[in-house]
């Protein structure tokens, strides 16, 4: 099946669709408390390999680490009581830089880390909710109207064309995160265009079933680099203030 003619049934587009259906409401206070944000960086190989049209000298790796830094400095602006932590993998996650609430020294960590080859050709993000569960510190549920004293945002970023991610459910580490109210999972799929070739769509359509709490904001970019800028800055709303995604429009208003 072709990304063009697939309609996903829970109203994110598939990455050739931008149709929506009607969201869940939030059940969660609308305030600005301070966001911790986890920052989780494929390194696969494709990482390396994939270009942007218009901008073959530069691989998807420095565009997205470009991308990210400049979410970084934006969501600081806008808050500097935020925090943000970094965690890399590969066939395995290894959390590498601690929640702090400047962004300056994870970009210059970011900078250091590149993709290296690999022979798994699959990925389990198991590995990645474990290294989560096990560093990240979660608020104690309060009432439907009380404000949390945080937020705690992973924004996982995927970037393979060719391998499906797997991910055991019943395993208690991503049980546990998604069980809170306070924690949040958006997810930025960088691929290449959908062929019948790779595995676009399909791996789209996992990631999209990570969230099953419908509150994730889950974006694709294929070969653009104002979109996946655009995108970046779609992430830059407090995830307890922003509407649900298949509601939300974001266009240039006169």
């Amino acid at each position: 099946m072709s990304a063009e003619n697939s309609d996903r049934a829970d109203g994110r587009a598939s990455p050739a669709d931008n149709s929506r259906e009607h969201p869940v409401a939030l059940k969660l206070p609308g305030v600005d408390c301070v966001e911790k944000i986890v920052i989780v960086l494929d390194l696969s190989p494709e990482m390396n390999s994939t270009h942007f049209r218009s901008m073959e000298r530069r691989t998807i790796i420095h565009l997205t680490k470009r991308a990210i830094e400049n979410f970084l400095r934006n969501k600081h602006t806008i808050n500097t009581k935020h925090e943000f932590a970094l965690v890399v993998f590969r066939e395995t996650a290894e959390w590498v830089v601690d929640f702090q609430s400047r962004p300056d020294d994870l970009i210059t960590q970011l900078s250091h880390y590149f993709p290296v080859e690999s022979t798994a050709p699959d990925i389990d993000l198991s590995g990645v909710f474990d290294c989560l569960a096990s560093k990240i510190r979660l608020p104690k549920p309060l009432s439907a109207e009380a404000s949390p004293p945080f937020t705690v945002r992973t924004i996982l970023i995927y970037g393979r064309s060719y391998s499906v991610p797997t991910l055991d459910k019943s395993r208690q580490s991503y049980k546990s995160l998604l069980s809170c109210p306070y924690f949040f999972l958006d997810l930025m799929y960088v691929h290449e265009k959908p062929t019948e070739d790779n595995k676009c769509l399909e791996i789209y359509n996992v990631l999209c079933e990570l969230d099953e709490t419908e509150n994730a904001y889950v974006l694709e970019v294929s070969t653009s680099m104002t979109r996946l800028l655009e995108n970046f800055c779609i992430l830059l709303a407090h995830p307890m203030q922003r509407p649900p995604q298949a509601d939300a429009s974001y266009a240039l208003t006169g």
